[in-house]
């Protein structure tokens, strides 16, 4: 299937941090107490892609999803270890700060992905990971003129012996 544009409601916007526990006390102070804020978890990702090349050792990200406002979600990142992604590497080349805009997509995952590459854009982060929570897939883009980064993102499908 081939597409001509993004879908019309993103899922988060993306912002990358140097400390979680900094970041979250300042939004914390900014919009008090939102749902998700309390919460922080560890990506590890099973199989991971930085800048195309496959990562042969684990990747590591901290990660909290704050429901924000407008039905919006903010996603704090702060990045470990692994490939491009290593802290405090990927900060001192891309500085904190917005980082990305993502889409959750339940169908045509590989379709937006190729969209943007059509555009120009060139893959800077993809993963596939395969947990608890099911199999999915993610990918970073980045736009060529402007920079602007895009996760295209599949969320968890449940494995067959599991209910949705």
């Amino acid at each position: 299937m081939e597409l001509d544009r993004l879908p019309e409601q993103p899922e988060h916007i993306g912002i990358v941090v140097a400390d979680m526990e900094k970041a979250r006390a300042e939004i914390r102070a900014l919009y008090g107490p939102l749902p998700g804020l309390d919460f922080v978890y560890e990506f590890k990702p099973d199989t991971v892609w930085t800048d195309g090349v496959k990562l042969e050792g684990p990747a590591k990200l901290r990660l909290c999803m704050i429901q924000w406002q407008g039905g919006m979600k903010m996603e704090l990142m702060e990045p470990m270890f692994g490939g491009n992604w290593e802290h405090p590497k990927f900060l001192e080349a891309h500085g904190g700060g917005l980082h990305h805009v993502a889409y959750y997509t339940k169908e045509h995952f590989s379709a937006y992905r190729q969209l943007l590459l059509n555009q120009g854009a060139r893959i800077l982060f993809e993963s596939e990971t395969e947990d608890d929570r099911g199999y999915r897939r993610c990918c970073y883009l980045q736009c060529p003129e402007s920079h602007f980064v895009v996760e295209i993102a599949e969320p968890p499908k449940p494995f067959p012996n599991q209910q949705a």
